[in-house]
């Protein structure tokens, strides 16, 4: 996300480099999977579930997480990954192929 991001990143690197907004993602996301995994102290599924609603979600999802009333949204987008991440997991990795829509 360029708005939560434009202090730290290239915004220029962000909308027209591939690999430059790639890395970007990997960093931010593992920074993401460190603050829920001292945040958390949960299952490897847990951190999976919850750094993925995090990064899609934005920076204050954690903190949405951390309360009693998470928002509907957010609960579906933790909801969603925990269904792919089982299916997978089960072995059925072409169970996230509605990720991508229409094939």
């Amino acid at each position: 996300n360029q708005h939560v991001w434009r202090g730290a990143y290239d915004l220029k690197g962000l909308q027209g480099d591939m690999a430059y907004n790639a890395l970007a993602g990997a960093e931010i996301l593992l920074r993401y999977l460190n603050d829920v995994a001292e945040d958390q102290k949960a299952k490897p599924g847990d951190l999976a579930r919850v750094t993925y609603a995090v990064y899609n979600s934005g920076p204050g999802a954690q903190a949405r997480l951390r309360g009693n009333a998470t928002p509907a949204g957010l609960r579906r987008v933790v909801g969603a990954f925990a269904e792919k991440y089982h299916a997978v997991l089960g072995g059925h990795e072409l169970a996230v192929e509605e990720c991508y829509g229409e094939t």
